[in-house]
């Protein structure tokens, strides 16, 4: 399982174990439906020739009991399904972080991040669909059909080969529609593009249509697009209409000759209601399974396709950490001449010495290359041929030490636009920088820092509300409590005053100057005030 899919290859051991449970819910699940739908027709024979009415009763009850245990499976089959689904997406998350956390960050430093997010996001719900929804599904409605298939047989194998000579023709018709409506939809699809692609045209262009003086030509051109367009959703439409219209008059034909032949062999008295009932039954279940079986191949096509989008940003290069671990961080010394190429120097000669007990700030213009100081401090940056990096921490090189590590233990992180994989407040500042409520107070009583009741109202009123629905200020703010009461040594802020209003600054300001004396605090900001709490400023030119 997930053998060609890299980024799940080293998957953990509950998500195999749980697909495992997911398979044995769902085939039990897929047998009692097949049961309970025999159940349910044969109570007319049981109803026409049981003499006591407690046989009849005995029969709904057993009935009863095996309806009220195929809805519990469909519950935990939905619920199970819904678990693994997380469970892979999280671990495909995971694991894409942690091969990224020790790739060369350069590679990918233009990289839209949301873009790559929604990306991998979308890829593993396909890979998870597909084994929930694709495969499994697929294996499962082939149980179903050889159950029903064989339970019929021993019902009345002349009635049930007459309904299987029909699945056939069904299946002729469905291709042969499906394929010409999938040319039709094409066409339609071509002329709207052609009719929007024009509309916009004379739109961008109508001043200087108009004064060309054609632009009666112009218009009739538009409207002869217009019409093919308006041509081909017709034709599309009543295509639509006419395939629902054969599929459904196939399927009662098909129908309808299972009834006969059942209906003959009622009246011989070689068949009795009730086995009817189960045998039309079984037979549109059948009709209705082999077509769905055709989606399948869409399903792999898809899984095929988001496997290689996944395995492609998989396939980045690692780079080797060193084996040291920082567990304190007391100082941060560097010399930098840094350029990502051989034609532009970002720093050349640059000297940063930061000291625990110090807030420093960083300004520059945009492109002066703030960001990248920070990611060559912290290690995100190596050295390549084209520059000169020695970056210390506590006076061991960088080179040495094992940056990833060194980021997760001691750097706390705030952005300017923060997002997040977690969809809660809460469960943001838990996984984000391993805080809750409780250790926030203790914080601010530890600190002593002001406004404790804001604070903590703040938390309370939006730890439930999804991060995304957060305020561009809220989110800032969440962010920011969490890296100040995280514990961390090193303390990084891009732009932290820029979403928050005034009494929030103030408190921003207030917080930092309490908290800094066992920590290292780093901020980049164009926010004159902060200067004022700035022991250092380091201006990029």
């Amino acid at each position: 399982m997930f053998k060609e899919i890299n980024v799940l290859k080293e998957s953990k051991y509950s998500l195999k174990s749980r697909y495992f449970l997911l398979v044995l819910i769902a085939s039990f699940y897929a047998i009692l439906d097949v049961v309970q739908y025999k159940y349910m027709w044969q109570i007319f024979d049981v109803v026409k020739t049981s003499e006591k009415w407690s046989e009849v009763i005995n029969y709904v009850l057993i009935f009863t009991s095996i309806v009220i245990v195929y809805i519990v499976a469909g519950y935990f089959k939905k619920k199970v399904s819904a678990r693994f689904k997380l469970e892979t997406i999280k671990t495909g998350f995971d694991n894409m972080d942690e091969k990224y956390r020790f790739s060369d960050a350069t590679a990918f430093r233009k990289m839209d991040t949301s873009y790559f997010s929604s990306r991998v996001k979308s890829d593993l719900e396909n890979v998870s669909n597909y084994y929930t929804d694709g495969i499994l599904s697929f294996v499962l409605n082939i149980l179903k059909i050889v159950l029903m298939l064989g339970i019929s047989i021993i019902i009345n194998w002349k009635i049930t080969i007459g309904f299987v000579i029909t699945v056939p023709i069904l299946i002729y018709v469905y291709i042969t529609f499906l394929k010409r409506m999938t040319e039709k939809a094409q066409e339609y699809q071509e002329s709207a593009a052609g009719y929007f692609s024009n509309w916009s045209g004379q739109v961008e262009f109508l001043d200087e249509i108009v004064q060309s003086g054609d632009y009666q030509n112009e218009n009739r051109k538009f409207s002869d697009v217009f019409k093919e367009y308006f041509s081909k959703f017709l034709s599309f439409t009543k295509f639509n209409q006419l395939f629902n219209l054969s599929m459904t008059g196939v399927t009662i034909l098909c129908q309808l000759i299972i009834i006969s032949l059942g209906a003959y062999f009622v009246n011989k008295g070689q068949l009795s209601i009730g086995e009817l009932l189960v045998i039309v039954a079984y037979g549109q279940q059948i009709q209705q399974i082999s077509l769905s079986l055709f989606q399948f191949g869409e399903q792999k096509a898809g899984k095929v396709a988001s496997t290689e989008k996944l395995n492609e940003l998989y396939s980045v290069p690692s780079i080797e950490e060193g084996k040291n671990k920082i567990e304190k961080v007391e100082s941060i010394d560097a010399e930098i001449s840094y350029s990502f190429t051989n034609e532009i120097n970002i720093y050349k000669d640059m000297k940063v010495s930061l000291k625990k007990g110090n807030i420093y700030g960083i300004s520059g213009d945009n492109g002066k290359g703030k960001t990248t100081l920070i990611r060559l401090l912290t290690g995100v940056y190596k050295e390549n041929e084209y520059s000169n990096v020695d970056v210390r921490v506590n006076g061991e090189d960088m080179k040495e030490i094992d940056s990833v590590y060194f980021r997760r233990k001691n750097v706390a992180f705030v952005s300017q636009f923060p997002k997040s994989i977690y969809e809660k407040s809460a469960e943001y500042l838990a996984g984000e920088y391993g805080v809750d409520i409780d250790s926030i107070k203790e914080k601010i009583d530890e600190y002593n820092i002001d406004s404790r009741d804001m604070v903590i109202d703040f938390l309370n009123n939006k730890k439930d509300i999804p991060i995304k629905d957060l305020s561009g200020g809220d989110r800032t703010f969440t962010s920011i409590l969490g890296a100040i009461f995280s514990g961390k040594d090193f303390i990084i802020m891009d732009e932290p005053t820029a979403n928050l209003d005034t009494a929030r600054c103030e408190w921003l300001m207030n917080a930092l100057s309490k908290i800094k004396k066992d920590k290292i605090i780093l901020i980049i900001s164009h926010d004159k005030n902060m200067f004022e709490i700035f022991d250092e400023n380091i201006n990029i030119i």
